[in-house]
C-alpha cells in the first residue's frame, strides 16, 4: 500500500476514533464539567432604584443581566452512587457506660450549656436581632450585614441543646430581617453564606420543617446570593457592592479572589436544591467546582490549589502559594463534605478529596521537634504530633516549605478523618489506615498547642521548628522527603533554642541567654516563635477533636476537650457573654479572684471586646456534641457545613437533639 494511502488511512482511523472519544467522554462528563455558560437574552427592563429611599423589593424579581438558558442549567445528580458511603461514625455501645462516667459526662455537657446560655442570654438582653454583642461593653455591633448574624448562626445550637422555647422566640424574630437593605455596602458572600443561608437550612433541616419562615429565608437570602453569578461567565463576585447591582451596573468575576471564598459555597446551595427541588442553586456552584476540578492536576502542586485564583479569565492554577490554613481552608474541607451530601453521586468530589489528601501529606506535613515528654504528649499513645506548614514553590531558593503553624489548620484532623471513613471502600486498606493515623496526628498537634500555653489555650498562629517534612513526616523516617532527605527528629534542646527566632543579640552573650529569654516569654519547649498571639473564640481544635472522638470513640479526646473548654472558659468570660484574648502566652493569673471567683487577668492576656457569632455556632457547639450521646446530630445522618450547621445526608434512628427545654441559670 502507498505511504500517502497508509497515512489517510491512519488520519482517517485517528479522526474517528478521536469523534468517538470526544463524544463519548461529553456525554459522560456534560452534567458535571459544563464550564462555558450558555446565555440567553432577557427583554425585562431594570427597575429604577433610589439607594437613599429603596422600596420594598425582592431579589428574585430582579431580571439577570446575564441570564442562563435553562435548558443549559445542571441538574442535581440522580443517579446511583457507585459506592455506598458506609459506617462513618464509630460503632458506639450505649450499654457500655458506666453510671459514674455518666454522671461526670453530664455534669460537662451541663457545664457547656449553661457557657452558652450565658451567651445567649447577654445577646439577647443587649444586641437582639443585632450581628453581635460586644461582650465587655455589652453594646451591638453590625459587622455581617446587620441581618442578625449571632441569631441565624446560633438557630441550630438552641435546637440541639433542647432549648425549644428560646428557639422559638429566635424563629418569630426572623420576620424582621430584611435581606433587601444591609448595613454594609460590600456583602461578603462566603460568610453571608456560610453563617445565614447555612444557618437558616440547617435550622430546617433540624425541626423537620416544621417552621415554614426557615426556609422561606433561606430562600431570600439566596435570591440575594444569587445575584453574584450574574456575570458573563458565571463565576461569582466574593465582595459583592449590592448597591451598584441595584443600579444595573454592569458586573463581571474578579481577577483575583482568595480561594476559600469562591470555593466553599456548595453544601449551602447543593442542599437548598435538595429541599426546594430547584437546580439553579446547585447549578451556581457546580460550574464554579468544574473549573476547579478540571484544574487540580495543573497547580505547580498538583492536587492543591493555590491561594489565589483568577475567577475571570478562569485562571485556578497560577498563583505560587499553597496552604490548608486561612483564606483556602474551607474549599479542602467542602470536598468529602459534598461527596457525603450528595451520598456518593458524583464521584469527582471523592477523586478531588483523595488527590488533594495524597499533596497534602507529601508537602505540607512537617512533625515537629518537640520534648519527649510533656503534659501535652502524655497521652498521645506514641504518635508524634504533626502540623501543616504552607509552601511557596517558586522563589530563589526553589520551594520554600513554611513551618508556621495556625489555629484556621486544626480543622485538617477532622477532615482527613471524616474523609478516610467515608471514603473507605475506594481507599486500599494502607492508604484508610495511614489517613486516619495523619488525622489523629493532626489532632494531637493542636492539643499540644493549647496545652503548651501559660493559659492552655492555642495560639492563632505560632512557629515550631520542624525535623521531618513531607512523607518523612507521615511514615516517621521510612520513607524520605521530597529531596530524598530524613530528619531527625530526637530532642536536642540546644538545636531548639538555636532555632528560637526574634531572639535579641544581648541574650546570646550570656550564659543560657536564649533559655532565660524564652523563660521570660513563656515560650515553651517546642515554640520557636508566636507570630499572633491571640485567641478569638476559635473552633478549629475542638472540631476536629469532636470528629475524631465520634470516627474512632477513643475517651481520652473527650478528656482532651474538657481540658480546652475549662481553660477557655476560665479566662475569657465577662459579665454579658465571652471574650477574645489578646495574648494567651502571657502568664495569665495575678493571684487575684474578683467577686464572682474569677482570676484578675494580667495586662498582657487581657480580653478584647469581641464575640464573633461562630462562638455560639460552632465552638461551643462541638463542645457540647462531644459529650452528648453519640446519636445526637450522628454523622452518619447529618454533615456540617464550616460554620457547624448540620444538613441531612442520610435518614436514620438518630436524634436532632439532647438537653431539655429551659434556660440553665447563667
Amino acid at each position: 500500500m502507498a505511504p500517502l494511502v497508509r497515512r489517510m488511512i491512519l488520519f482517517g482511523a485517528l479522526a474517528i476514533c478521536s469523534i468517538f472519544f470526544f463524544f463519548n467522554l461529553a456525554g459522560r462528563r456534560a452534567s458535571q464539567r459544563s464550564i462555558t455558560p450558555t446565555l440567553s437574552a432577557t427583554s425585562t427592563p431594570f427597575p429604577k432604584f433610589d439607594l437613599q429611599n429603596l422600596p420594598p423589593f425582592k431579589w428574585r424579581d430582579l431580571p439577570e443581566q446575564y441570564p442562563l438558558d435553562p435548558a443549559s442549567m445542571i441538574p442535581l445528580p440522580t443517579n446511583d452512587p457507585a459506592i455506598d458511603i458506609p459506617q462513618i461514625q464509630h460503632d458506639f455501645n450505649p450499654n457500655a457506660e458506666s453510671a459514674s462516667h455518666r454522671k461526670e459526662r453530664q455534669r460537662r455537657l451541663s457545664a457547656v450549656k449553661e457557657a452558652f446560655t450565658h451567651s445567649w442570654t447577654g445577646y439577647k438582653k443587649n444586641a437582639w436581632t443585632h450581628d453581635e454583642v460586644m461582650p465587655i461593653s455589652g453594646k451591638p455591633s453590625d459587622p455581617f450585614g446587620g441581618w442578625g448574624a449571632t441569631l441565624v448562626d446560633t438557630l441550630d445550637t438552641l435546637w440541639i441543646m433542647g432549648l425549644e422555647k428560646e428557639f422559638g422566640e429566635a424563629v418569630a424574630a426572623l420576620e424582621n430581617i430584611d435581606f433587601s437593605k444591609a448595613k454594609v455596602r460590600e456583602v461578603n458572600v462566603f460568610e453571608t453564606t456560610i453563617r445565614y443561608l447555612g444557618g437558616f437550612l440547617a435550622a430546617y433541616d433540624l425541626s423537620e420543617g416544621k417552621y415554614p419562615l426557615l426556609l422561606q429565608k433561606a430562600e431570600e437570602v439566596a435570591e440575594m446570593l444569587y445575584k453574584v453569578f450574574d456575570t458573563p461567565n458565571r463565576m461569582p463576585i466574593t465582595r459583592w457592592d449590592w448597591q451598584k447591582y441595584l443600579l444595573n451596573t454592569p458586573q463581571q468575576a474578579p481577577k483575583l479572589v482568595v480561594v476559600a471564598e469562591i470555593g466553599s459555597l456548595t453544601l449551602e446551595f447543593t442542599r437548598l436544591s435538595q429541599i426546594t427541588g430547584n437546580s439553579k442553586w446547585y447549578d451556581a456552584v457546580q460550574r464554579v467546582m468544574n473549573v476547579f476540578a478540571e484544574q487540580q492536576s495543573k497547580t505547580l502542586v498538583p492536587g492543591l490549589w493555590p491561594l489565589t485564583v483568577n475567577p475571570l479569565k478562569l485562571n485556578f492554577d497560577e498563583d505560587t502559594r499553597f496552604t490548608i490554613g486561612g483564606m483556602a481552608d474551607s474549599i479542602f474541607e467542602y470536598l468529602s463534605k459534598e461527596y457525603i451530601l450528595l451520598a456518593g453521586q458524583s464521584i469527582d468530589y471523592a477523586n478531588m478529596h483523595i488527590s488533594m489528601v495524597q499533596a497534602t501529606k507529601s508537602v505540607l506535613l512537617f512533625e515537629p521537634l518537640l520534648p519527649p515528654t510533656t503534659a501535652a504528649t502524655a497521652a498521645t499513645k506514641n504518635l508524634a504530633p504533626l502540623f501543616l506548614g504552607s509552601v511557596n514553590h517558586y522563589t530563589s531558593e526553589g520551594r520554600v516549605h513554611d513551618p508556621d503553624g495556625q489555629h484556621l489548620t486544626c480543622f485538617a484532623g477532622g477532615m482527613l478523618a471524616l474523609g478516610a471513613r467515608a471514603l473507605r471502600s475506594s481507599l486500599d486498606q494502607t492508604t484508610y489506615a495511614e489517613d486516619m493515623e495523619v488525622a489523629r496526628r493532626l489532632a494531637e498537634g493542636c492539643i499540644w498547642s493549647y496545652l503548651s500555653t501559660p493559659t492552655g489555650i492555642g495560639p492563632e498562629i505560632f512557629r515550631t521548628l520542624p525535623c521531618r517534612i513531607g512523607r518523612d513526616a507521615v511514615t516517621s523516617g521510612r520513607e524520605s522527603d521530597e529531596s530524598g532527605n530524613f530528619g531527625n527528629c530526637t530532642w536536642d534542646e540546644d538545636r531548639w533554642l538555636s532555632g528560637l527566632l526574634r531572639v535579641p543579640r544581648i541574650n546570646d552573650k550570656e550564659p543560657n541567654g536564649r533559655k532565660h529569654w524564652a523563660e521570660d516569654h513563656s515560650l515553651g519547649a517546642g515554640f520557636t516563635h508566636i507570630q499572633e498571639p491571640k485567641y478569638i473564640l476559635r473552633p478549629e481544635a475542638i472540631e476536629s477533636v469532636f470528629i475524631l472522638y465520634r470516627t474512632t470513640g477513643d475517651e481520652a479526646l473527650r478528656d482532651y476537650a474538657w481540658q480546652m473548654f475549662q481553660a477557655i472558659i476560665r479566662f475569657t468570660r465577662t459579665d454579658f457573654a465571652f471574650a477574645s484574648l489578646k495574648d494567651v502566652m502571657t502568664t495569665p493569673v495575678s493571684g487575684e479572684e474578683d467577686d464572682l471567683g474569677r482570676p484578675v487577668l494580667n495586662e498582657g492576656v487581657m480580653q478584647t471586646d469581641n464575640m464573633e457569632s461562630f462562638w455560639t455556632a460552632e465552638t461551643l457547639k462541638y463542645f457540647y456534641l462531644i459529650f452528648e450521646d453519640s446519636d445526637v446530630v450522628s454523622l452518619d445522618e447529618w454533615v456540617l457545613n464550616t460554620e457547624a450547621h448540620p444538613f441531612r445526608w442520610r435518614a436514620g434512628s438518630g436524634r436532632s437533639r439532647g438537653g431539655a427545654d429551659g434556660l440553665a441559670p447563667s
